[in-house]
């Protein structure tokens, strides 16, 4: 191979006697970015080379939990990718259709690593709002809906049941 950080390959390959072909285990490392290795072979003077391509990890899924969160709460983004994470970990950019949900705007995956969790904030809202959060990485983008809730009044409790005029009610 002509990038062993692509593409690792066995130095010879073995062709039993009366055998005509044979074959090799190409092990293909995680990269960061789409790409390709050559395979070159030799027997004698004749030179054989194929190009291998590798892809780079993508997002296949983007959840968000819970899918519908009371305004001024906190959520869960989670993204899960198609393959393991470069050496060094790799960046997946995170988007938002509105600023009410405080995404943040990349969540980091280590090395090796097919998923993350980021935790994200709400603020309140006086109408149920619907929210698309997506996740990008490598030309692909994924989507997931959220609906921000509107808080809703389920009591009021005061002191006593008649108070003085002008004076301050607790409740």
């Amino acid at each position: 191979t002509d990038d062993s950080t692509v593409l690792t390959t066995p130095a010879t390959l073995l062709v039993a006697g009366g055998a005509s072909s044979g074959s090799i285990e190409v092990q293909t490392n995680p990269v960061p970015n789409h790409t390709a290795g050559n395979i070159t072979l030799t027997f004698g003077n004749t030179t054989f080379t194929t190009r291998l391509s590798v892809a780079a990890p993508t997002p296949t899924t983007v959840t968000v939990t819970p899918s519908s969160i009371i305004g001024g709460s906190n959520g869960n983004v989670n993204v899960t990718l198609s393959g393991p994470a470069p050496s060094g970990g790799i960046v997946v950019a995170l988007g938002r259709s509105n600023p009410i949900a405080n995404v943040p705007s990349a969540l980091y995956i280590p090395v090796n690593g097919t998923a993350g969790t980021m935790l994200f904030s709400t603020g309140g809202v006086t109408v149920d709002t619907p929210v698309t959060v997506s996740a990008s990485l490598n030309n692909v983008v994924k989507t997931a809906a959220v609906t921000i809730l509107r808080g809703k009044l389920v009591a009021v409790n005061t002191v006593g049941s008649s108070m003085v005029g002008g004076a301050p009610i607790q409740g």
